[in-house]
């Protein structure tokens, strides 16, 4: 087994008692051999601890570290920097793996010599009883030079959201640690995507594969960390887009408006968070605060670029939408509140 690259999985945990076993199982089923699982408990509250402590008993390749309640960032910072394996792995707690995943990724670094491999994922929805799998971004494996990147993996990452998340990859251990490539923590929106943007600027390559080894659980509830205010979220996703943007631009794609699609599309979700969710603020609040998500987007001018009726959207969405750039604020708000 020395002979044979180590490769370390990340999980961090919070409050996850119904699925961290599953999760954990999925990884210690795994077909290759030499891999270290790294779990980090992230203050939970619930049960997780000691299904942890059960699941993993007698295991000689488990790190398990508990923290005051910090976040998903931080918890997979601790774990990036308890690594000691060739490669690394993040796995989200509520999530699980197929059984050879780990072998057939770690082939296809070893076969294509390149610093990361990205799977396709299945979306399994809890309360529909449903797994359905993403369609894939290319129908084959495919093997792309950093010299490639601007029409290929640049255009891909601004236009889905499968290329947005630090799972279903694996990463060389040292291309993280000698660029001090960590995740945000002062963020709690899109750190996701702003690792995986800043670890493919560091690379010379990458390999897709379209076979979906990756399962992603679609539940109502978060993962890591505590309950956030509207005002703590809509700031992290506005330095979200304030990365998105650089990275348009960095990568010589403002042409396409890539970006400005993308903030349509997180602007319906935080109105959504906003009027169906935040049950505990007036009709005042909202408004005002819809105001300020306006103007801090400037998004009635947005609205102008982009023929949002082409966008992945239902007609109640659209119909917002068209209010809103017609700037008939009342009749977007009577709308939204009876979806």
């Amino acid at each position: 087994m020395n002979n044979i690259p180590k490769v370390s999985i990340i999980i961090p945990c919070y409050n996850v008692e119904e699925y961290i076993e599953k999760c954990i199982k999925s990884v210690l089923n795994q077909t290759y051999e030499n891999i270290e699982i790294i779990l980090i408990d992230d203050g939970s509250t619930d049960n997780t601890n000691q299904i942890i402590l059960k699941t993993t008993m007698n295991k000689e390749n488990i790190k398990y570290i508990t923290n005051k309640n910090a976040g998903v960032s931080n918890a997979r910072n601790t774990g990036i920097k308890a690594a000691t394996g060739d490669y690394i792995m993040f796995i989200d707690s509520d999530d699980y793996i197929s059984s050879n995943m780990i072998k057939n990724m770690q082939k296809l670094m070893e076969r294509y010599n390149t610093d990361l491999v990205k799977c396709n994922i299945k979306k399994e929805y809890i309360s529909r009883q449903k797994t359905e799998k993403v369609k894939p971004i290319y129908s084959k494996v495919r093997y792309i030079q950093s010299s490639s990147f601007c029409n290929t993996i640049h255009k891909k990452i601004l236009s889905t959201e499968t290329m947005n998340s630090a799972c279903a990859s694996i990463y060389k251990t040292k291309i993280i640690k000698e660029n001090n490539l960590l995740f945000r923590e002062d963020i709690h929106n899109g750190e996701d995507a702003i690792f995986f943007m800043n670890y493919i600027d560091n690379s010379k390559s990458i390999v897709y594969t379209p076979t979906a080894y990756y399962n992603y659980t679609i539940k109502n509830t978060g993962l890591t960390g505590t309950a956030l205010s509207m005002e703590k979220l809509w700031s992290s996703k506005l330095e979200f887009i304030k990365e998105l943007r650089n990275k348009e631009k960095k990568w010589k794609l403002s042409k396409y408006n890539y970006v400005n699609k993308k903030i349509i599309y997180i602007f319906i979700s935080s109105i959504y968070r906003l009027y169906k969710k935040d049950l505990n603020t007036n009709d005042k609040y909202k408004k005002e605060f819809l105001l300020k998500m306006l103007d801090d987007l400037d998004f009635i001018n947005i609205l102008k670029t982009v023929d949002y009726k082409k966008l992945n959207f239902t007609k109640d969405r659209i119909d917002i939408l068209d209010e809103i750039k017609k700037n008939n604020l009342e009749n977007a708000i009577k709308m939204i509140e009876s979806i």
